[in-house]
């Protein structure tokens, strides 16, 4: 009976560590574009209302494998962000185009890698999205241990036409 016990924990430990862990950041891009309201709204006395600027940012990160890497929190300036993950499923992702170079902006993982891509919204209402980023902050677990992967710049993508 003892010995039964013994080959069934052993075994457990054994299959334990062949289990997959969620794999770590390897690399990632971060970009943003800038939208504002074309029509200058006015308050109740007829003062004009200035436009708010909305801000709306994307990454792509790359992990080894096929399956998600664990991302805790995403922070630009110290101001969190909450992140919606899916799985990029193409060979090369068009992003978008740099307003700076009117470029196309194309990413392809390194073979055997995948890319994730997060779409970022404010964790809470109250805060103000940065204008200048000096630094982004990825933090997520991996081998049941916390890592912290670091960004220090992002893209202005240009904003299609509205009408």
């Amino acid at each position: 009976m003892k010995k039964g016990v013994i080959i069934l924990l052993a075994s457990f430990f054994v299959l334990g560590g062949f289990a997959q862990n969620a794999p770590k950041v390897q690399r990632a891009y971060a970009f943003y574009s800038i939208s504002i309201p074309g029509m200058a709204m006015q308050d109740d006395k007829g003062n004009t209302i200035d436009p708010i600027v909305t801000y709306e940012r994307t990454m792509y990160v790359e992990s080894q494998g096929t399956q998600m890497p664990d991302i805790r929190s995403v922070s630009y300036n110290k101001v969190l962000y909450k992140a919606t993950t899916t799985r990029v499923t193409e060979n090369t992702v068009h992003v978008g185009t740099k307003a700076e170079t009117g470029k196309q902006i194309l990413l392809s993982p390194k073979k055997g890698n995948s890319f994730w891509k997060l779409d970022l919204q404010l964790m809470r209402e109250t805060d103000k999205a940065p204008k200048e980023v000096r630094h982004i902050i990825i933090q997520g677990r991996y081998n049941n241990r916390p890592y912290v992967f670091y960004l220090y710049n992002e893209t202005r993508l240009m904003v299609p036409e509205r009408y």
